[in-house]
């Protein structure tokens, strides 16, 4: 009966000991293709940072741009235009 077990106990170890290695392969596997995946994040993630940025930049200028048009524009409505026109046209003194 133990002559039975034995054998039993021998071909399950040796089982265990394929699955084990397989499954250390599996693991190492895993860990390289998320190590792939968390460096392609972190690409991902600088680009988009370096787009914001950029986008930030592009926002900031057109909007002092929009302010600086306004303010010429409000100027020249204002009478600009008419103060230097009466200055030409009026007499010398």
């Amino acid at each position: 009966m133990s002559h039975n077990g034995a054998p039993g106990v021998g071909l399950s170890s040796g089982l265990s000991a394929s699955p084990s290695s397989e499954l250390e392969q599996k693991i190492s596997q895993l860990l390289i293709s998320m190590n792939h995946v968390s460096e392609s994040c972190f690409k991902v993630e600088n680009e988009v940072r370096s787009q914001r940025r950029i986008l930030f930049f592009v926002t900031f200028l057109v909007v002092c741009l929009a302010l600086c048009l306004t303010y010429i524009v409000q100027d020249m409505s204002a009478g600009e235009i008419d103060h230097c026109l009466v200055r030409r046209n009026s007499p010398p003194m």
